[in-house]
């Protein structure tokens, strides 16, 4: 047990916690509170430990402070299938905007190469910029809010910089490939949780183990096999496991 009997642990789900800039701006923004005494940012499974102390500092402030980075956290115990469900919403809507910004900026390109006026391909790159920039540019505008330049905030910068000189093609590219690198992140990191819950399922939940059990008849104790569940294991058991079967732990 904790000293400080108003020591607190919470695990929070972050849903939309897709990458190491989104993990490092909740690190940063909790971190300095008075009253966190322990933070770990989990990213493959989108959760944040946090230690407090309740004198100091309530879990409402906690949330709160993290909403602040644009990112919506609740307990993992109250958190249900809703909440991933509306986290798929907001992948599918993030790859219909990044293809409608690279179709865009595709388009932007083709046509300036064949030398229409800038007239018309300025408003293409617009649009490529407006369906793939906001959320670079959100995430960027947080960073810098919170007093830490990530690679949406450098981005946001250097696409603004393009636009400003005249370069409108190359803002418009940097926008698409930025928006298609953040979409691949983020899918690579669903498949790895998936390919770890599906290894989870596969986990024996019970364990044959080998125990000396007391004689009824007063005795030397003999040794018995008992299946356990496998949080019942304990040190010094032998564990037994047959052939085709799998390991339960280790």
């Amino acid at each position: 047990m904790p000293d400080n009997p108003k020591e607190n642990l919470v695990t929070l789900k972050v849903p939309a916690m897709d990458c190491q800039e989104e993990a490092h701006l909740i690190k940063k923004k909790l971190s300095g509170l008075k009253g966190i005494l322990h933070l770990d940012t989990l990213l493959l499974s989108q959760e944040v430990k946090v230690r407090y102390d309740g004198s100091l500092i309530d879990l409402k402030e906690i949330l709160g402070r993290i909403q602040e980075t644009g990112l919506e956290a609740t307990l993992l115990e109250t958190w249900s299938a809703s909440g991933g469900k509306e986290a798929d919403w907001g992948r599918r809507r993030q790859l219909v905007l990044t293809s409608l910004s690279g179709l865009f900026a595709l388009a932007g390109l083709a046509l300036a190469f064949k030398g229409l006026p800038e007239n018309i391909t300025i408003p293409i790159y617009l649009i490529a910029m407006l369906t793939g920039g906001p959320r670079i540019f959100y995430k960027g505008f947080q960073a810098a809010k919170g007093l830490s330049l990530d690679m949406n905030t450098l981005m946001g910068i250097a696409v603004i910089g393009a636009a400003a000189i005249g370069e409108w093609g190359e803002a418009a590219t940097v926008i698409a490939l930025f928006s298609l690198a953040q979409l691949l992140e983020t899918y690579s990191l669903d498949r790895a949780r998936n390919t770890l819950s599906s290894l989870m399922t596969l986990t024996p939940q019970e364990a044959l183990v080998r125990r000396e059990v007391a004689s009824t008849s007063g005795g030397p104790p003999s040794k018995k096999e008992v299946t356990l569940p496998v949080n019942e294991v304990q040190l010094g058991d032998t564990l037994i496991v047959r052939p085709s079967e799998k390991i339960p732990l280790d």
